[in-house]
């Protein structure tokens, strides 16, 4: 199953991707790393550098993916 995780280099987004990998789900993360790091990003997801306020860019990579399910764990950490 196609999933994509937003916030995916963070704290929780890390560990929800890092368990959809485990179970054998194909997984897209985005995050912009303004709280999130490089470290976290699990090389076996498909990992997009992008900041969700920009909704173009947003709709364009959620059409391109077209992801079955969709965790929204991108928030803004401060």
């Amino acid at each position: 199953m196609k999933v994509l995780v937003t916030g995916g280099a963070g704290f929780i987004g890390s560990y929800v991707v890092d368990l959809l990998i485990e179970k054998g789900e194909t997984v897209y993360s985005v995050d912009d790393l303004s709280g999130g790091y490089w470290r976290n990003v699990n090389s076996k997801c498909k990992f997009n550098k992008l900041n969700l306020v920009n909704k173009r860019k947003t709709k364009d990579y959620i059409e391109k993916v077209r992801p079955e399910i969709i965790y929204h764990l991108a928030a803004d950490a401060t």
